[in-house]
């Protein structure tokens, strides 16, 4: 088996497989294939730049050997293959996934990446705090990661930071600030350190509870589809105190619906308000 030796992180001493060689890759896609035959329908790449607890440089000996396939550049330190160790990682994992169900969309999230990682997994921007600093930072890093490379930035489309923060606990209106940027970053997640206060939408009390609706006013064929489940939503007796929030997305793209047309599809024209209207009758 080729691995790269064994090191300290938080789950303890672990096995870094040397996926520049086409051997470890088999080996793991044999463990993600019995993954995803009992049901498993995602996979979490985590620590994968590789990241190594109790040494300065926080990755593993820039000397270990790796002992990769030729037409990756055969066998080189790990300072040659640092950059792209997640992505293979994560490549390997999607490629597996894919061939164990055909009819199914592989979804994995990485933690690192490299050129070309959109296309076997989403990314989320690490370990963040619970505080407004880290939410503001949180909307340019995803901008940075989501654009499109002819722009200069990372084309890395499905990322989104730990929504409410990693570490510390965050407030009622923090967490409701942060979701409500977060609802809008294309992928939206929640993820808390252990011993922090729970983070779920519904953790939080009456003080941030509310139900926001969005709709894409570009896709008018499912308009249909739309009104039906919020007024699903709207019927619901446990709902009845919660205020809702329908947002229509898309709508400055040629040929989107307009804000009255969404109105009128949902059947909401004496309930909401457009940009500049306050007096919701």
């Amino acid at each position: 088996m080729f691995l790269l030796g064994i090191c300290e992180v938080w789950q303890g001493p672990c096995v870094f497989p040397d996926y520049t060689n086409s051997k470890a890759r088999s080996w793991w896609a044999n463990l993600v294939k019995e993954f995803v035959s009992n049901g498993v329908d995602g996979i979490w790449n985590d620590m994968n730049e590789p990241a190594v607890f109790k040494v300065v440089t926080k990755t593993m000996p820039e000397n270990n050997i790796h002992r990769g396939d030729d037409d990756l550049g055969g066998v080189q330190n790990h300072s040659y293959y640092h950059n792209v160790y997640g992505m293979l990682m994560a490549r390997s994992t999607y490629e597996r996934m894919e061939l164990a169900d055909k009819n199914k969309r592989p979804f994995v999230l990485t933690r690192a990446g490299f050129i070309g990682s959109q296309r076997y997994a989403a990314t989320w921007t690490g370990d963040n705090l619970s505080n407004w600093e880290h939410l503001h930072m949180s909307i340019s890093m995803v901008l940075q990661l989501t654009v499109n490379c002819i722009h200069g930035l990372s084309g890395q489309p499905l990322s989104g930071p730990d929504i409410g923060g990693f570490a510390g606990n965050a407030t009622p209106r923090l967490f409701g600030h942060w979701m409500g940027v977060g609802a809008m970053f294309p992928f939206c997640h929640g993820h808390s350190e252990a011993g922090t206060d729970d983070h779920e939408p519904w953790s939080f009390g009456e003080e941030i509870d509310a139900v926001v609706y969005l709709m894409d006013a570009y896709d008018k064929e499912r308009f249909v589809e739309s009104k039906k489940e919020l007024d699903a939503l709207l019927s619901d007796e446990s709902l009845a105190n919660v205020p809702f929030l329908v947002l229509g997305n898309k709508l400055d793209i040629p040929y989107a619906a307009s804000e009255d047309e969404l109105r009128y599809n949902v059947g909401l024209t004496n309930f909401t308000t457009g940009k500049g209207k306050v007096n919701l009758a």
